[in-house]
């Protein structure tokens, strides 16, 4: 004898396949708060550009994502994103691609079109967090350390001097999501040409030098805009302890060593 379903039946499975579909479109999405980098000490002529309009820079503003900085010459400024620093040289163009924080990750983005970028990852990087530095035709990711990016005239020079810094040729890969990484360990650079392989060579004694000088002097925030650099750090994750003041002056006299 063959069964047939009552009114009843039927109703009772459109419901559970409509709370059964509802449920699946429901899913819990992470929650993603933009960050916020600091100016915390500069000199000369610094730009920030974002939204086609652009003003000088001074030290206290805010870049976030989509922002361009831009540094004339004999001038620099630095940044800080929560405790990790950059410092850019003279004749240097940077744009901030990313700056997020979730509950699990952290990813920061740069994009280097010309110039020097100097950057001190001070928070150890977890699984899941990512800081990237592009360039034409390079990418640098690292996971801790203090390393510099240099792009001129379509070349790329990464030098590591603590920790370790992957690199790729982006010019050599076809897919721009698999690529190929080298390791760049504490005082080694590598040089990236468009269409030539990588070779990892030991940091010249001058770049050491020059490289040690820049980042014992970027190491700590600047004591006028501590406050307001503790502001930027998302709630999200929680924050780790404050950087030790140091004399404002000494910030600012970073001019003298360009």
């Amino acid at each position: 004898m063959k069964k047939t379903l009552n009114k009843k039946s039927i109703t009772f499975l459109a419901i559970l396949l409509s709370v059964l579909i509802s449920f699946g479109c429901t899913k819990k999405k992470e929650t993603v708060v933009e960050r916020k980098g600091t100016i915390n000490s500069m000199a000369g002529d610094v730009i920030i550009k974002k939204d086609d309009k652009s003003q000088p820079a001074k030290v206290g503003d805010f870049v976030v994502s989509g922002t361009t900085i831009e540094t004339g010459a004999k001038s620099f400024v630095a940044i800080y994103f929560g405790e990790n620093i950059i410092r850019l040289s003279e004749n240097t163009a940077l744009s901030i691609d990313k700056l997020e924080t979730a509950a699990n990750s952290e990813q920061t983005e740069l994009n280097l079109e010309m110039g020097e970028v100097f950057s001190k990852v001070v928070k150890k990087l977890v699984k899941g967090d990512s800081y990237q530095i592009k360039t034409p035709t390079t990418v640098a990711a690292i996971r801790g350390t203090e390393f510099g990016v240099l792009e001129r005239d379509g070349k790329s020079k990464i030098s590591c001097l603590s920790g370790k810094v992957k690199v790729a040729n982006i010019t050599l890969q076809k897919d721009k999501e698999d690529l190929e990484f080298v390791e760049v360990s504490s005082n080694e650079e590598v040089q990236v040409i468009s269409n030539q392989p990588l070779e990892v060579t030991a940091l010249s004694e001058e770049d050491r030098k020059r490289m040690e000088n820049i980042f014992s002097n970027i190491g700590a925030a600047n004591v006028d805009i501590e406050e307001k650099i503790e502001d930027t750090k998302p709630q999200i994750r929680k924050a780790p302890a404050k950087p030790k003041p140091v004399n404002t002056q000494k910030s600012i006299d970073q001019k003298d060593e360009l």
